[in-house]
């Protein structure tokens, strides 16, 4: 069940070494997806249900500072 203040975005990520990562995001029912990329609270984005050349993780920390874009998904 998902949490009522919490709304889980899919997405994929494609880091600066050309690493594309596909997961699901939770941000707060208020806060749009952009918010968590431009925000300077926490320098990492947690990736739920991570999967990634084949390979399935579940979780994964991915510094902002590494990102070359963000695709929504959903």
């Amino acid at each position: 069940m998902q949490d009522k203040f919490i709304n889980k975005k899919m997405v994929s990520i494609k880091t600066i070494s050309g690493s594309i990562f596909e997961g699901s995001i939770n941000i707060e029912l208020q806060e749009r997806l952009s918010d968590m990329f431009t925000t300077l609270d926490s320098d990492f984005v947690i990736l739920n249900e991570v999967s990634s050349d084949g390979k399935n993780f579940p979780v994964m920390f991915i510094n902002k500072r590494q990102i070359e874009w963000v695709q929504p998904l959903d």
